[in-house]
């Protein structure tokens, strides 16, 4: 056996046919990657007031819309883009998706002004470059699980794959406390330009590192209908969908409505709406980082405690939050600290969770059918809870959003806690 094969990445081992700059590329464009998916929510409430004009009753309903574009794009089209994956390859979708995601962060920082020239509402221009945006993010982070799936063998693929959740974890951090200060910094124009800068960046990485290595033996994914046929008769599956379903829009529904609130309540307590933004992604930052050091405590738990108990432990803390924040009159507050570990924990946990329990239920030639549902169920509660949260955030308050979030927890936690005896 040749030294290459034996050759490692931070414990990870590295196939014969590539080195170590290739995880270096792989790693480094999935930390830009991130970057790209994260910086909406910090920047649209802002630039939804400030350029755009949208008033401040309609800033939940309509910052929901615009965020929900990605996940409408996703359910459209991540198939066909995983189809083109296996065609053309990873690399190329990847770099044309920098690329193209450049582009449409500079096209929708001039949305108002394209669509007065073209005799289109501004709102109007937003929602559709924004779903184009979606699109083009579409082409980039999909393709990061896939090529670390390519570039390891089963044995390390575990440890490779906690590596890129670190990264994910970083780059979000970074996003909320380096990128969330740039408005105040260098105004909002400024902001999109220096994230279109990143975009090159990422494509640079990958374009100097990455290379394409198909399995030798790829696997036809199956369909949704396919993996819910199979929940029916597997109560862990269940469990895990509706977790899915529920606990994945913890994390857009604080960011978007905690942005809101602090942006539009911001002159209130002293600050201007950028200020208000760069507190904000403070605040996101925290988040991010509690849910990056849960790793380390949730891993051992799962396996201890088990999966279903995890579920349900994550799931009650992060309700607990929600429900703190309800009593909250003041996004500024120091005391936010505690609501915002409690969701992080919560939100980290039941992602861990699920993903597990499906895994741990699926027949080893459906293995791909079931995450793909998992990753549809995923986009489809985020559109439906989120959308939710923003109509009532509008029509009622941002409390109110937190506590429906927090009800729709509940009585998820209810029905995982009375079939948790038929899980295997």
């Amino acid at each position: 056996m040749s030294n290459t094969i034996e050759s490692t990445f931070l414990g990870v081992k590295i196939p014969s046919d590539l080195a170590k700059k290739n995880f270096l590329s792989l790693y480094g464009a999935a930390f830009f990657g991130t970057v790209l998916t994260v910086f909406p929510a910090i920047i649209q409430p802002l630039f939804l007031k400030e350029i755009i004009g949208i008033p401040d009753k309609q800033a939940g309903s309509v910052n929901s819309l615009l965020q929900n574009m990605s996940q409408i794009a996703s359910l459209l089209l991540a198939g066909y883009v995983g189809y083109l994956s296996d065609r053309v390859g990873r690399r190329i979708l990847l770099l044309w998706g920098f690329i193209s995601t450049g582009i449409f962060y500079l096209t929708f920082a001039y949305s108002k002004e394209i669509g007065l020239l073209i005799g289109m509402s501004p709102e109007a221009a937003c929602l559709i470059i924004r779903f184009l945006l979606g699109v083009a993010l579409l082409f980039t982070w999909p393709q990061f699980t896939t090529l670390t799936t390519d570039y390891t063998y089963k044995e390390s693929r575990g440890r490779a794959m906690a590596i890129y959740g670190f990264m994910v974890g970083l780059a979000t951090i970074f996003t909320a406390g380096v990128m969330g200060q740039l408005p105040k910094k260098i105004g909002i124009y400024g902001s999109f330009y220096v994230i279109a800068l990143i975009t090159l960046i990422g494509w640079f990485v990958a374009q100097i590192g990455i290379v394409d290595r198909f399995p030798e033996n790829k696997k036809k994914e199956g369909k949704l209908k396919e993996a819910l046929a199979l929940a029916k008769e597997s109560t862990s599956l269940k469990v895990s969908y509706v977790a899915t379903f529920v606990s994945r829009a913890d994390a857009p529904i604080f960011r978007l409505i905690f942005f809101v609130w602090a942006v539009t309540e911001s002159r209130k307590y002293g600050f201007s709406p950028a200020q208000a933004t760069g507190i904000g992604g403070l605040v996101l930052m925290g988040l991010a980082t509690t849910a990056l050091l849960s790793n380390i405590a949730l891993g051992p738990m799962v396996d201890k405690i088990g999966r279903v108990s995890t579920l349900m432990t994550s799931m009650t803390c992060a309700t607990a939050g929600f429900l703190i924040l309800y009593f909250f009159k003041n996004p500024f507050t120091y005391w936010i600290a505690i609501p915002v570990a409690l969701v992080g924990f919560g939100m980290s946990g039941a992602v861990i969770g699920a993903n597990t329990l499906a895994a741990d239920s699926a027949p080893k030639h459906m293995v791909g059918t079931v995450i793909g549902g998992l990753t549809t169920i995923q986009s489809i509660g985020i559109i439906v809870l989120l959308q939710s949260s923003g109509f009532i955030r509008d029509i009622i308050s941002n409390q109110g959003a937190f506590l429906f979030k927090a009800a729709v927890n509940i009585l998820a936690i209810l029905w995982i806690f009375s079939v948790r005896k038929k899980c295997k």
